[in-house]
């Protein structure tokens, strides 16, 4: 309810702003600082409880403060500090309790059929073999098809379901992702069971990924951009198979 009403007082303020007329360039770029400025605040706010009325008092006069810049850096870095660690304690105390569920997984899912487990607890299962013969290395830009859950089979993240395939560095994404695409070739898909620590961690990421949060990814190497010998043994396979496609023609004739 606070955060509502700071915004609506945030809204209040801007319209009264945005009631006097834009006469300038220099009107509108300040206009807009404005509302960025309250955009920035917003966000930076929005997981604090603040009274409202003494937040505006602030933000209104601030000239008339009597704390000196010295204070007011010592009181708030002691407030977002004892924040922070109040935060760390919440996320271990929720990182006890996923680790457990974690193990359990992890130790029912390695006696599923195909399932492979490797040495750091990462586990994964082929679902369609590529026909390439090249993997892609960590150096490497792959274009891939992945669908993102968690344990219980939600949904954070999909690819597939936007129906546009994504690019990125095999370097630049989660320890256990990349470990699996260093496996795959050009054509398979893969299903990677990760394990917090090499996915998120106790940092988790966003709301969607809780800290110590174990993922699942469904994966499919679709290209190997940096590769060239990859992308010659796919050329090669094309023309292997268009000859054969020519040739059984004329047998047919």
């Amino acid at each position: 309810m606070k955060k509502i009403l700071l915004f609506s007082t945030l809204v209040f303020l801007a319209s009264t702003v945005f009631s006097q007329k834009l006469k300038t360039n220099l009107d509108t770029v300040a206009y807009l600082l404005g509302v960025n400025t309250a955009k920035n605040m917003m966000q930076e706010l929005k997981e604090i409880e603040i009274p409202e009325n003494m937040f505006m008092n602030g933000f209104t006069n601030y000239k008339d403060c009597k704390f000196t810049d010295e204070q007011i850096n010592a009181i708030l870095q002691e407030f977002f500090m004892q924040k922070q660690k109040a935060e760390q304690d919440k996320a271990k105390d929720l990182c006890t309790e996923k680790e457990l569920k974690n193990q359990e997984f992890f130790m029912k899912n390695k006696e599923e059929k195909g399932v492979v487990t490797l040495e750091n607890g990462l586990q994964y299962k082929v679902v369609k073999e590529g026909t390439g013969t090249v993997k892609p290395k960590s150096s490497d830009v792959v274009v891939l098809h992945y669908k993102g859950m968690l344990l219980d089979g939600t949904v954070f993240d999909s690819s597939i379901d936007r129906g546009v395939p994504a690019t990125f560095p095999v370097n630049a994404v989660i320890p256990g992702f990349s470990q699996v695409l260093e496996l795959m070739t050009v054509g398979s898909t893969y299903i990677a069971y990760i394990p917090s620590e090499l996915g998120y961690g106790v940092r988790g990421a966003g709301a969607a990924i809780e800290p110590c949060s174990a993922l699942i990814f469904e994966i499919q190497l679709l290209e190997i951009q940096n590769d060239t010998e990859e992308a010659e043994s796919i050329d090669a396979t094309e023309k292997t198979d268009n000859k054969t496609d020519k040739k059984a023609k004329k047998s047919k004739k």
